[in-house]
């Protein structure tokens, strides 16, 4: 069965002759971006979108990534904090997100005739994911959720293929920090990354700081909450926040989970 969508898979991309990846840099568009160059050559582009709201260093990790695959790589940048409903940070900010770098994407490929593609899988079609409807009115292939492919069966394929990010856990954009309604703008963009840094550092694999306001609410892997339990660690993590300007930092009981701040959309 994963054979046959795997056969399924290369031969849709064949068929596209030529192709763009949107390519993050993350599992997904790594499987996606490695499999169109072994089918289309030069003629597959991978194009890392720097829309203002990823951090440096995972646009930094994708073009690193993307040299060492050999991959025909190039960086985009697209001020989206400019656009007011992404700004704001409204409900369907990854709507909006999604249709205006989709569309300049699909502007880069109608000259050349190539096809624009994605790494969207199996579960990205459940939860709350207004971004999947921007792809569907522009008519963006995604191959991986196409054929059914599932985030294990990505990560197990990607194993396989021997590429190096295959149990990278995975990095959305940093507006997905913020409650809707909290504004955005650089400065807090970059203390949240700076905060999800100190994480990463103590040797954190999954987590989040969700910012609100002046609250700083920490979510680590459920395995990994007992870490807390060291009063100077907690103490350690507590004054590096508040050097950021976080006035309160709390521990997540629940644990990191995806899309934790949808949560209410979801209830509702």
């Amino acid at each position: 069965m994963l054979k046959e969508k795997k056969l399924r898979l290369r031969g849709e991309i064949k068929a596209a002759g030529q192709s763009i990846i949107a390519f993050s840099g993350g599992v997904d568009s790594t499987v996606l971006a490695w499999v169109c160059q072994q089918e289309l050559g030069s003629h597959c582009q991978a194009i890392t979108v720097d829309n203002g709201l990823m951090s440096k260093s995972e646009l930094a990790r994708a073009g690193e990534l993307a040299r060492d695959l050999g991959l025909n790589h190039s960086l985009l940048k697209l001020g989206l904090r400019e656009q007011e409903e992404i700004r704001t940070n409204q409900p369907r900010r990854c709507y909006y997100c999604k249709k205006f770098i989709f569309t300049r994407l699909l502007e880069l490929a109608r000259p050349q005739g190539s096809q624009v593609m994605e790494g969207s899988h199996q579960e990205d079609s459940q939860g709350y994911r207004p971004g999947q409807q921007a792809l569907k009115e522009l008519g963006i292939l995604s191959p991986l959720q196409k054929y059914g492919f599932s985030k294990k069966e990505i990560r197990q394929w990607a194993w396989e293929l021997g590429l190096p990010n295959w149990q990278a856990a995975a990095t959305p954009c940093l507006a997905t920090r913020f409650p809707y309604g909290q504004h955005l703008n650089l400065q807090l963009l970059e203390r949240v990354e700076e905060a999800e840094d100190i994480l990463r550092q103590a040797g954190f694999k999954q987590f989040r700081v969700r910012s609100h306001g002046d609250l700083a609410r920490i979510e680590v892997d459920p395995t990994e909450r007992q870490r807390f339990f060291d009063s100077i660690f907690m103490d350690k993590i507590a004054m590096a926040f508040k050097e950021l300007g976080y006035i309160y930092v709390s521990l997540d009981l629940k644990g990191y989970r995806m899309g934790s701040l949808d949560e209410k959309i979801i209830g509702e």
